[in-house]
């Protein structure tokens, strides 16, 4: 008997516009210790199925239409009332929510909010739950655990709030964790850690695991069987290793081809087309027909659902292209990917269109002791160049100062100390007029498109605004005609320019503020992690518009992320920051083949790849531990307390390491142990 068997969910959702049926025929099954992940665009219906397990669908305007099945063990849970209902949530099956900052209360101590589901289930007194408690903030990997119970989630990293929301759910001891996103919004050292604990926890407890994400790669890591949704259906599944290595569904492997690889650099990337449809207005037959690019006359008919909807050891297909021997050959020969565009390459002797030398930003706080005045060291001594038609990679952890970095190259805060020169101009030096031209010739695309548009202007309000400012398009119909042709360029169509953000998918949004970077035709851009908030394919289908824009127009891209596949896919150059120093930079070529610095390697070494379990791999290097503050950061090497490298010694605490010679090409690290050793 499974663990978990659901059985034709269908869960819709009275609307304005119409019924959104946001789950419409879903069936699987979680064997006792099995890991289940369920992969897809988002508004595929993922959360909404997981909610629809937990029974939390809000009621109205959602509800789980009859003829469903949920059975956990031997108990159909949709004929449990709310009480009975309350009692299976936490004991039986818990789920890790995908934004712990916003699930975890911020009132209360993480220690307390543990406790409260010891004491609430009766099992335990109050002193006997905060012992609990505090084992299971150990058992989850949380430093100093006696000392962490009395901070409140807003003293604590995000990796540490994941884990205190996975400490929450395994509190009563559930035999089924649902885990919704729980590695998204984490860097790939924390991601891996996480990932890590599940692996550990699953064993060490027999749980079931229902792993919904978008990432490819973490279901490569973890999951034993893969289910693969779109439009409110599970469209395929299978053991990882066949959905991997033998995609069927044009949907599954428009996925896998949308991801850049560690293994390919400057492939264009294939994006699958178009977006999810609307959840109200499915398109009629297969759903996936308006974007798939096998489409033919008998896709107009609905492809039949699996008999089993992937139980263990059977492989599903929602399709008609199986059943057609030569249209399924022609469908598995993909062609090799065409390098894509990008800019000329860079002269050696050519100056740097971009000069950074010693930048430092420091932010002065109150400390909360005595009242006393602390500095944070959010950027701390940063230098590099970019060529002419280049582009840049800035790669580091959330909080080691990269954004902050670009912001003050703009001199959008100032920089406390360094020179930068633009161009061969000081950009330190320059006021009014000046400052303003520097404005026009080097943008920044944000990281979030959303916050970064004003929701009351629509689109040609906010571009037109720009060009009259900058004095380009001074007549209204020369500002008109300009628009159209930036949205055409960016891929977004005429009536676009009448209508608001809100309006916009988050991948059109990003369009916008590339179209809004372009519109004062800069040299520079400067791309502050433009495609971090987005699904698989829009992100292929902004890198490929991004390496375009290079090729055409010449561009230059400080380009920052902390995703290491997607720095790979767009860069020239590499550098690699911690904790507001640069740590390592090379060619993107050596960097990721001949890596040095301990930090980098590890870095590497987290990345989830593609690759099933049990294809060979590096040995993963798990960081301990979580970045330091700027406010109190390490002497000597900054990350030496993270450093897994055996030679660290005391050596290491005595100085600040210099970007030194690493190898060949320009490779250079900042590490006392990598003196005098020869570099690939």
């Amino acid at each position: 008997m499974p663990l978990l068997e659901v059985t034709a969910l269908r869960t819709h959702f009275d609307t304005d516009g119409g019924t959104a049926r946001a789950v419409d025929g879903v069936s699987f099954s979680v064997e006792e210790g099995e890991t289940v992940g369920i992969v897809g665009e988002s508004g595929c219906g993922k959360t909404v199925t997981a909610l629809s397990i937990m029974r939390l669908v809000p009621e109205p305007p959602g509800r789980i239409l009859p003829g469903a099945s949920i059975r956990l063990r031997d108990r159909e849970l949709l004929e449990l009332p709310d009480r009975a209902m309350r009692e299976v949530r936490g004991r039986e099956v818990a789920m890790v929510f995908q934004e712990p900052m916003t699930s975890l209360n911020p009132v209360l101590t993480v220690g307390d909010q543990i406790r409260e589901a010891l004491v609430l289930d009766g099992r335990l007194d109050g002193r006997r739950a905060r012992r609990a408690a505090v084992r299971l903030l150990g058992e989850v990997g949380i430093p100093d655990p006696g000392t962490r119970y009395a901070e409140y989630p807003h003293q604590l990293s995000g990796g540490m709030r994941q884990r205190i929301m996975i400490a929450i759910a395994l509190a009563l001891e559930p035999g089924l964790l649902i885990a919704d996103e729980p590695t998204t919004a984490l860097d790939v050292t924390i991601q891996a850690q996480i990932l890590d604990l599940i692996a550990k926890l699953r064993e060490r407890r027999r749980m079931g695991v229902l792993l919904i994400t978008h990432d490819l790669g973490v279901v490569a890591e973890v999951a034993d069987r893969v289910l693969v949704m779109y439009a409110g259906q599970i469209v395929e599944s299978g053991t990882v290793r066949e959905i991997f290595l033998s995609p069927r569904h044009p949907y599954t492997r428009g996925l896998l081809a949308s991801l850049p690889r560690l293994s390919v650099t400057r492939k264009r990337l294939s994006p699958i087309p178009g977006y999810v449809p609307d959840a109200a207005a499915w398109p009629d037959g297969c759903r996936f027909r308006p974007r798939c690019p096998h489409a033919w006359e008998k896709c107009g008919e609905p492809p039949p659902a699996s008999p089993s909807g992937g139980r263990p050891g059977e492989r599903t297909v929602r399709c008609w292209l199986p059943d057609e021997p030569e249209r399924r050959g022609a469908a598995a020969r993909v062609a090799t990917a065409a390098p894509a565009p990008g800019g000329k390459p860079a002269e050696a002797e050519e100056p740097p269109l971009l000069r950074v030398r010693g930048l430092r930003k420091y932010f002065p706080v109150r400390s909360q002791r005595r009242g006393n005045r602390a500095v944070v060291r959010a950027v701390d001594g940063v230098s590099f160049e970019i060529r002419r038609g280049e582009t840049l990679g800035l790669v580091g952890e959330s909080g080691c100062g990269k954004s902050t970095a670009a912001r003050a190259i703009l001199r959008l805060i100032e920089p406390t100390e360094g020179a930068i020169s633009f161009g061969g101009d000081d950009v330190r030096s320059m006021n009014g007029d000046a400052l303003r031209r520097l404005r026009r010739q080097a943008q920044i695309i944000f990281q979030d498109p959303f916050g970064s548009l004003n929701p009351r202007m629509t689109v040609e309000d906010m571009l037109g605004e720009i060009l009259k400012v900058h004095g380009l398009a001074t007549e209204r119909n020369t500002r008109r005609r300009r628009i159209l042709e930036l949205l055409d360029i960016v891929g977004l169509l005429p009536g676009h320019a009448d209508r608001y953000p809100h309006e916009f998918s988050g991948g059109q949004r990003q369009r916008i503020g590339i179209a809004r970077a372009l519109s004062v035709e800069p040299e520079l851009i400067i791309c502050d992690e433009p495609v971090s908030a987005l699904d698989v394919s829009v992100q292929a289908q902004v890198l490929n518009l991004l390496r375009d824009l290079q090729g055409e127009l010449g561009l230059t891209y400080l380009f920052i992320s902390h995703d290491l596949a997607v720095i790979r896919h767009v860069s020239d150059r590499v550098a690699v920051m911690y904790l507001g120093r640069i740590v390592e930079t090379a060619s993107v070529t050596r960097l990721y083949r001949h890596a040095r610095h301990p930090y980098t390697r590890s870095l590497l070494s987290a990345i989830p790849r593609t690759e099933p379990q049990g294809a060979a791999r590096a040995e993963r290097i798990l960081l301990e531990g979580d970045i330091p503050s700027p406010a109190a950061p390490p002497p000597g090497c900054h990350f030496h307390p993270r450093c897994w490298h055996p030679g660290r010694d005391q050596a290491c605490t005595a100085g600040i390491p210099p970007l030194e010679p690493a190898g060949r090409r320009g490779h250079r690290a900042a590490c006392i142990k990598l003196r005098g050793e020869s570099g690939a």
